[in-house]
């Protein structure tokens, strides 16, 4: 088709049929087509006539002489996905050169084989793979080996003495076909293909150590016996101690349980396990001018040393300390320390006990602020909450501040506050075993027990136990300014602080009829199907009774010399708060009324951080604070947390000081 191109029809007696492309601007043959075996072609390199013969069928060539043909060039044989027997031909393998393409072969009879005999055994094969092994692979004479996934479009190069060890899996699932090169040292050439389905969407065992748990895809990791090394994690993962997900005791891991990623920690869930390393989930680096915030680290019926959940250092503000919810365990220190920072230590954790008890009476709870390191100060103490368990020693300092002036580094007085103490309360009186664990004794002094399963909870860095839930800040509890005017003002607001705890496997959602049904036309009938709401919660279109409607008026806000006012929709939602427990969100402004009531109530009362609202005609008025972060509040009508969201405006970007803490439990009414 090109211009300077033209086909010439070419016969002579007991020849084939030949067709010739010749240039019309000088002459020159540049190609032919023999109609009997294939497709033949001719090029000019380094000075020498190359032809190349492609056989695409099934072919027997017999007595062909490919030294001599072509003016004594040098030919390419190339078999295309068919079978080529070349066992009488005439060849010199040091001047003719042989490619195997698309799985196609020749036949040498009692002769050497022409190109490498790459067999590939293990997987992939025509099935589906759940449990990536890497195949095994001999690339025979192969000097040079590769593999790739789109018919070499990208070519990845590997050692062929690594067998095929150093062939990587898919990183998503779906089918592929695994495409296999190798070419020896005199340029022949093998291609070959195994077809496949990788499926990373089921749960598998992992032996650890070298074998990382890095898809997050999977619902969990089990192991299959007692495992010697590390276990890594590269991504939120859930590590049980057997396939029996229910079990309460498990496999061992000799060595440490890592989930470590630079930037923020990982979320690391982990049930039925022996370790006899340390858990670590820190934050590393920084993330803009902040340390990376500590992972989350949700973990029952473990035995275990040393559990950390830090936050980054960083040259400005240290990352914030993680979140460690531990229930019906043995464990060694557990630390979830802020960061330390230039300017501003970051705050201390979030550590959460419940069932639980301690190595030794040495062992420590901490979750300490950071320390402010050149000229700042330092972060606030986090919290550690501990029901009917033994920790003896617990601390939540705030950092230390950094102000000498004239040290060198710090020149003027630094701005901010210092960091504040902390929280740590203990009920339950001292350590209680959880009531479903073998020889459980019930409590004396009538504290609820109950058996929940940890799910972990509010966070700065991941989320909860079944799913990944984005960063989240976490404010010191501001008290909203009730319009009514409420009982004794003076008493001192208290806010009640439990363990994140929740059932997921398998019991029916715990909650009311009316929203149970309102769920279970949703396809939401138990526990484990409220993980959906993690990723998408449900909208609240039409009123469902007992849970909670928002109406909201934006107060007078100024922008420039100018007042402005809006409303809010106040569009609520059906969630799975922090806590793992089933409730409610919306999101609305600062500074604004809110209208509250719980759909069906008449009576009853909204609290607020201790401070108890009654509702008047089902309904209470309340105005948001004007620091922006996330609060709750719940009602004796309902048996949902609201939580009210109020995001951080865009003309306001500078940073805000936190203060994590956790969340109320609410107590089932029903």
């Amino acid at each position: 088709t090109d211009s300077g191109v033209t086909w010439t029809p070419q016969t002579s007696a007991g020849q084939h049929d030949w067709r010739s492309i010749t240039s019309s601007s000088d002459g020159t043959k540049l190609a032919a087509v023999d109609e009997n075996y294939g497709y033949i072609y001719t090029s000019n390199q380094n000075k020498k006539n190359i032809a190349t013969r492609i056989y695409s069928t099934n072919t027997n060539v017999g007595t062909t002489d490919y030294t001599q043909n072509a003016n004594g060039s040098h030919w390419y044989i190339e078999a295309v996905g068919a079978v080529v027997d070349i066992s009488h031909a005439v060849y010199n393998t040091s001047i003719n050169f042989f490619k195997a393409l698309l799985g196609g072969s020749f036949i040498t009879g009692s002769n050497p084989s022409v190109t490498p005999q790459i067999v590939m055994t293990n997987q992939p094969a025509s099935s589906t793979i759940i449990k990536w092994v890497t195949p095994n692979i001999n690339w025979d004479t192969s000097a040079s080996c590769a593999y790739s996934y789109d018919n070499f479009n990208t070519i990845n190069t590997v050692d062929c003495n690594q067998h095929g060890a150093d062939i990587l899996r898919p990183m998503t699932a779906g089918q592929y076909t695994l495409y296999l090169q190798g070419i020896d040292v005199n340029g022949n050439e093998t291609q070959t293909a195994g077809l496949y389905t990788y499926d990373n969407t089921q749960p598998v065992w992992t032996t650890c150590d070298t074998d990382l748990l890095d898809e997050s895809s999977r619902p969990y990791y089990y192991l299959q016996g007692n495992v010697t090394g590390d276990c890594t994690a590269t991504v939120n993962t859930t590590l049980y101690g057997s396939s029996n997900i229910s079990a309460k005791t498990g496999y061992t891991v000799n060595g440490n349980i890592i989930a470590t990623s630079f930037g923020a920690g990982l979320t690391l869930n982990l049930r039925s396990i022996t370790i006899t390393g340390t858990v670590t989930a820190n934050g590393v680096g920084s993330i803009g001018n902040t340390g990376g915030a500590g992972g989350t680290i949700n973990a029952k019926y473990i035995t275990s040393g040393i559990i950390i959940a830090n936050g980054g250092p960083s040259s400005t503000v240290g990352g914030l300390g993680g979140v460690i919810n531990i229930a019906s365990s043995t464990t060694g220190n557990l630390i979830a320390n802020g960061g330390n920072g230039n300017t501003r230590g970051g705050n201390g954790g979030i550590i959460s006990l419940i069932h639980s008890k301690e190595f030794a009476s040495i062992t420590s709870v901490t979750a300490n602020g950071g320390d402010a390191t050149v000229c700042g100060r330092g972060g606030n103490g986090g919290t550690i909450t501990a029901t009917s368990s033994t920790y003896d020693i617990k601390t939540a300092n705030p950092g230390s501040d950094q102000t000498v002036i004239g040290n060198g580094f710090c020149a003027a007085p630094p701005g901010g506050s210092s960091g504040s103490s902390g929280t740590t309360i203990s009920t339950g009186g001292g350590f209680t075993s959880d009531p479903t664990d073998p020889g459980y004794v019930a409590p004396s002094d009538n504290t609820n027990t109950n058996d929940q399963q940890l799910t972990g909870g509010a966070s700065q860095g991941s989320g909860g136990i079944y799913s990944v839930l984005p960063p989240v800040a976490i404010f010191q509890p501001v008290k909203l300014k009730p319009i009514i005017t409420l009982g004794d003002t003076n008493t001192k607001t208290t806010f009640s602080l439990v363990p994140i705890l929740a059932n997921y496997l398998f019991s029916p959602v715990n909650t009311t009829p009316s929203i149970a049904a309102f769920l279970k036309t949703k396809n939401i009938t138990t526990e484990q199907d409220l993980i959906t709401l993690l990723k998408k919660p449900l909208k609240l279109d039409t009123p469902v009774k007992d849970t909670y409607t928002v109406s909201a008026s934006t107060l007078p806000v100024k922008t420039g010399n100018t007042f402005t006012t809006g409303t809010d929709t106040a569009t609520t939602y059906l969630t799975v708060t922090k806590k793992g427990t089933l409730g409610e969100s919306v999101t609305t402004s600062r500074d604004t009324t809110l209208t509250i009531s719980v759909v069906g109530a008449k009576k009853g009362t909204i609290t607020w951080n201790g401070t108890t609202i009654p509702l008047t005609n089902g309904t209470v008025n309340l105005t948001t604070p004007h620091t922006p972060g996330t609060y709750t509040l719940t009602s004796s009508a309902s048996p949902l947390t609201l939580t009210i969201t109020i995001p951080r405006p865009v003309e306001t970007p500078q940073r805000l000081p936190v203060i994590p803490t956790l969340w109320s439990w609410i107590k089932s009414i029903f």
